[in-house]
């Protein structure tokens, strides 16, 4: 399990020339660590007389951080093992005509198998980013840039996720398939940025504040 690594251990196996770990992990790990300073910014608000009011919305939030968190570790290694089973794929006899039709067929499903996960893993970022938007709100202030950060690592692991979906498009033979990926994409990427953009916006009207 990669994710069992230590951190230093874990960036030598992404440094390594082998495929795996590799993007779809990296933007997993990521989006995990956006998850994580989110739940820090509960935790630096929950308890404080200052915040009672807002102690079960942050609660809530805490849990749901906890969620998504442990979800995308999981999409660590879902991701190194979709991609590993698409590369068999690639091992696959050609010789005949019919061994070809094979081979082509189970690399289209595999790669479809393989843009499944890091699209988990964009879909988890989302969450990440609507989650770093509400402990903006009503979190602790001495923590917006925490969330401001949480923000940017998840909007920028979700990008990344959906590079690794569009990696895979190009051998997969379900048009319909690719169609509706790109469409999803293209409207789980605007609705990210405009979540970022709200969380930095948060963030600067308490940093800049006179």
């Amino acid at each position: 399990m990669f994710i069992q690594e230590s951190c230093a251990g874990f960036l030598d196996k992404l440094a390594a020339k082998d495929a795996v770990p590799g993007g779809g992990g990296a933007a997993a790990f990521a989006g995990a660590l956006g998850a994580a300073l989110a739940s820090m910014v509960c935790n630096l608000t929950l308890g404080k007389k200052k915040y009672q009011e807002v102690e079960n919305t942050v609660q809530e939030i805490l849990q749901a951080t906890t969620q998504v968190r442990q979800e995308l570790t999981a999409l660590v290694q879902a991701d190194a093992e979709a991609f590993g089973a698409l590369m068999q794929a690639y091992k696959l006899p050609k010789e005949s005509s019919i061994e070809q039709d094979f081979r082509t067929q189970t690399i289209s499903l595999k790669s479809i198998a393989a843009s499944e996960v890091p699209w988990q893993i964009a879909l988890a970022c989302k969450k990440v980013l609507e989650l770093a938007d509400q402990v903006a709100q009503v979190g602790n202030p001495q923590a917006i840039s925490d969330a401001a950060v949480a923000a940017l690592l998840a909007r920028a692991a979700l990008r990344s996720a959906c590079y690794n979906v569009l990696i895979n498009l190009g051998s997969i033979t379900d048009k319909s398939y690719i169609d509706s990926c790109l469409q999803n994409m293209k409207a789980l990427k605007r609705e990210a940025f405009l979540l970022e953009e709200q969380v930095l916006e948060k963030t600067e009207n308490i940093l800049l504040r006179p």
